[in-house]
């Protein structure tokens, strides 16, 4: 046995099946001669993972005839059980030929067959093996449930996990903790962390063996619902067992806490787990909920908390880090941490580099964006550098780079570039170029080129401008027409490719769209910009998924800055300017936070201007006055506009956010913000302008205002 496992090992995993035949040819009678001899060596070489040469083996000793039995089988068939990528259709095929042998098959093999369908991910399979192509005469057995419902579990299908654990229980099986692991995974994956818990009950009620991998698992189905709240009940629970917290079900935890942004609870978490064995993933999880709150300095220290902890941080890590740079704007620490990669013996990635140029793109720094991306093309050129291309995100970040530069014929190349290596630009990244062109020749030609850009998208997807129908059922709006009202939501126009609702206040943008498009929206319509909760006014919807055509043509619209959006709103603070002065706000803007989003002006934020002209003004006594002012955002950060009236003491009436403290006009019912005209272009190329009046409550407070105004006046020219 040991020359010809060694002749069969020494071999590499992609060797032929000739090269096989002549590592064999002063042993093969020896395989031939003694069956045990084959099946043994089929095993060793399973448990090691060596399937395709074991497969070689096998079809050898067929063409040399050979007998092959049902061990040889079952040997092939846990070799392909313990594959992540062909070994279901090795096992399929095996399983062919074993029923035109006539070979009697068991349990065992079964099991093999449907667990090498679940490591492939081919549940639908399994199921099949499981309830019906199994010869006849085979009964399966609760480790043939546990492979179909892992494999049900991989593919997130929770409700056929559990159907299975019930059908368990009803052919007089009885489930192991096994069974219930692999529901309570399906259950993590499916985000049904109500489901995970009562199996786990129902674990302890069985009096079954449950880990702390049970609980982990429980508690990251919580994270997958964003209960964080749930998931922590959950990490104290278990103190109350025998199953203690180990760091496997803390950064569990952790992970949910961090989906939910609740950097105090990750932090807490981290402080509390001094006694584990800490290791990368934690501090990853506790630095993802620093980042997403914009606790941008607490990621960086919990960075560095790794090293003290001997926690070696991977790439993933690195990533994470430089991402932080990107959206706390310190481009300078994002480069340094890319040279760390490389002094760690780490190959950065696209990731990586994305990061880092993106950290570039939104400190508007174009030239050292243009440089790393030059860096990045030279190592993925190289073959020594097993390093992934650029993709679409690469040149987007670095198009959003290079539109304030002033370098707009370098746009066009970059642009030429993607395009030369089969990468369409999305949305966003054609936006970003156009905007350049709108800069330096006109809103003319970028509206050009993106005209040239929608031919592209047309033909990457093989499609046709009349494909895109006013009454598509795909986007479940036969019934969204202009002058109708959906659930009190006005349609104020509709064109190809496109739809303009009219957003009352006291509605998020996404209640809208369900309320208008129903539960399913996100995967027929989609809104490429938003309006605050407390805002009413004009938004447009594109009238197709994420990455559509339609969603495209309107992304790339607003990303270029071609989309024309007025406001009326009401400002109180001291003297601004004459009725019919213009002016305007170019203060750069960052937003942290995931629940409630706040935004404030900040040097390293993105560029954001708000343009304005006072229409009316209204006396307020000593205290300053009140103006009604219309507004033309030519970006769109989050609060833009309040934030930047705000931040030159003329807070919105209304804003219980940015707004005074003691307001000038605090009967006012909501904030006066309200979006009353857009201007675009449809997908067919023409003109879409749409307008919203006044609702009756903002329109109310405003004749107040008049009037008291006239009253005043009135008061003033009797005394004259």
């Amino acid at each position: 046995m040991p020359g010809v496992f060694e002749a069969i090992a020494e071999l590499p995993p992609a060797a032929t099946q000739r090269q096989v035949q002549n590592a064999l040819s002063s042993e093969l009678n020896k395989l031939i001669v003694e069956p045990k001899l084959a099946t043994t060596l089929f095993g060793q070489l399973s448990k090691r993972g060596k399937l395709q040469l074991a497969l070689h083996v096998f079809r050898t000793l067929q063409l040399a005839r050979a007998e092959t039995n049902v061990f040889h089988y079952g040997a092939l068939l846990s070799a392909c059980s313990r594959s992540e990528k062909v070994g279901w259709q090795v096992a399929v095929e095996l399983f062919q030929e074993m029923q035109d042998q006539s070979l009697q098959q068991s349990p065992i093999c079964c099991n093999a067959i449907i667990s090498a369908c679940d490591k492939g991910g081919q549940w639908q399979l399994a199921l099949a093996f499981l309830h019906g192509i199994k010869p006849d005469g085979i009964e399966v057995n609760e480790f043939c449930y546990n492979s179909a419902i892992s494999a049900c579990a991989r593919s997130s299908q929770w409700q056929t996990s559990i159907g299975l654990l019930d059908e368990l229980t009803s052919l007089s099986m009885f489930p192991t903790e096994k069974n219930y692991n692999s529901a309570i995974s399906a259950c993590e994956r499916g985000g049904e962390w109500e489901l995970a818990l009562s199996l786990l009950q129902e674990m302890m009620h069985m009096r079954l063996s449950y880990t702390a991998w049970s609980y982990s698992a429980a508690i990251s189905a919580c994270e997958c619902a964003s209960q964080w709240e749930s998931a922590l009940q959950f990490l104290q629970s278990m103190s109350s067992t025998r199953c203690l917290p180990d760091t496997v079900s803390c950064t569990a935890a952790m992970n949910a806490c961090a989906k939910a942004a609740r950097w105090e609870a990750s932090l807490w978490l981290l402080a509390e787990m001094d006694d584990f064995v800490l290791d990368q993933y934690c501090f990853n999880a506790a630095m993802s909920a620093c980042e997403k709150s914009g606790r941008w300095e607490l990621a960086a220290c919990v960075f560095e908390m790794m090293f003290s902890h001997k926690a070696s941080p991977g790439l993933i890590t690195y990533n994470a880090a430089i991402g932080s740079c990107k959206r706390s704007g310190q481009w300078e620490r994002a480069l340094l941490l890319l040279q760390e990669t490389f002094a760690c013996a780490l190959l950065p990635d696209v990731i990586t580099y994305n990061c880092a140029i993106g950290a570039c793109n939104m400190a508007s720094m174009w030239e050292i964006a243009l440089n790393l991306f030059e860096i990045f093309a030279q190592h993925t050129s190289d073959p020594a550098d097993s390093i992934s291309a650029p993709d679409g995100s690469t040149f987007t970040e670095l198009a959003g780079a290079l539109e304030k530069s002033k370098e707009w014929r370098k746009s066009l190349q970059i642009l030429s570039i993607a395009l030369s290596k089969n990468i369409v630009p999305d949305g966003t990244f054609a936006g970003s170029v156009a905007s350049a062109v709108a800069d330096a020749c006109g809103e003319a030609a970028a509206m050009s080129l993106l005209r040239e850009m929608l031919k592209k998208w047309y033909a990457s997807k093989a499609s046709d401008i009349s494909d895109i129908r006013l009454d598509d059922p795909a986007a479940n709006a036969s019934d969204v027409l202009p002058g109708t009202a959906v659930d009190g939501v006005e349609v104020l126009a509709r064109r190809p490719g496109v739809v303009v609702l009219m957003k009352p206040s006291g509605l998020s943008t996404e209640s809208m769209m369900e309320m208008v498009f129903g539960r399913l929206w996100t995967a027929s319509v989609q809104t490429v910009s938003r309006l605050d909760y407390p805002t009413s006014g004009v938004i447009p919807v594109a009238m197709g998924p994420e990455g559509s055509i339609p969603c495209q043509w309107l992304q790339a619209q607003f990303s270029a800055k071609l989309v024309k959006k007025e406001y009326l709103c009401l400002a109180e603070g001291p003297f601004l300017g004459e009725i019919g002065e213009t002016g305007s706000i170019s203060k750069p803007l960052r937003s942290f936070g995931t629940d409630s989003l706040r935004t404030e002006v900040h040097p390293e934020g993105r560029f954001a201007y708000t343009g304005y002209e006072i229409l009316e003004r209204f006396r307020a006594g000593d205290l300053g006055e009140i103006k009604l002012l219309l507004a033309k955002p030519a970006t769109g950060r989050t609060h833009q506009i309040r934030v930047h009236f705000a931040s030159i003491q003329q807070p919105l009436v209304g804003d219980e956010t940015y707004g005074a403290q003691e307001s000038l006009l605090a009967s006012c019912p909501r904030l006066f913000l309200h979006c009353q005209r857009i201007l675009l272009e449809d997908i067919s190329g023409q003109t879409l302008v749409a307008a919203a009046g006044l609702p009756a409550e903002l329109q109310d407070v405003l004749n107040v205002l008049r009037l008291k105004e006239k009253a005043e006046k009135k008061q003033v020219f009797r005394t004259v």
